[in-house]
């Protein structure tokens, strides 16, 4: 049967199969790759987990330094009654030594926050300094940095 065909129409069948392999080729070294890489991610977590179990129960003591850096602590307040207390409870329960903390208040609140931010500083006796009303708003007066013992401070807001 094929005899009786002419050859432009068997070449062009023969064209069309040999592309059709191709692409099969093609198609199955690009699923092999996929594969492979997913396999790997999978052996990846799977040994994770396994290191994860084998050394859970086993830690490391902490290394106490020798000299502790003097660390400053500031806490830009403004109006932020429902957040005050939260947020100066967190910075007393610090677990740093009294002598090299320093934290300060910064208030500029209009509101009742000023009472309650300062029955908190009193109450949790750590904070080294309290400004309330800074004129110029806190954030700004002397560039944004009260006096510090330190040489860095790092600045806690709403987000405790």
């Amino acid at each position: 049967m094929w005899d009786k065909l002419p050859r432009a129409i068997t070449g062009g069948i023969l064209a069309v199969c040999l592309s059709r392999e191709a692409i099969v080729s093609i198609l199955s070294v690009v699923y092999l790759v996929a594969v492979s890489t997913g396999a790997l991610y999978g052996a990846n977590a799977l040994l994770l987990a396994a290191l994860y179990v084998r050394r859970r129960g086993r830690r490391q003591p902490a290394v106490e330094p020798e000299t502790w850096p003097v660390v400053t602590v500031q806490l830009p307040i403004f109006n932020e009654l429902y957040v005050v207390e939260r947020l100066i409870d967190a910075v007393a329960r610090l677990d740093y030594p009294r002598d090299r903390l320093q934290v300060q208040v910064v208030d500029d609140s209009t509101d009742e926050t000023v009472g309650l931010a300062e029955a908190d500083v009193a109450r949790s006796g750590r904070m080294a300094r309290y400004r309330a009303g800074a004129p110029g708003g806190a954030q700004r007066v002397q560039g944004g940095r009260w006096p510090t013992r330190c040489k860095g401070a790092g600045r806690a807001d709403r987000r405790v």
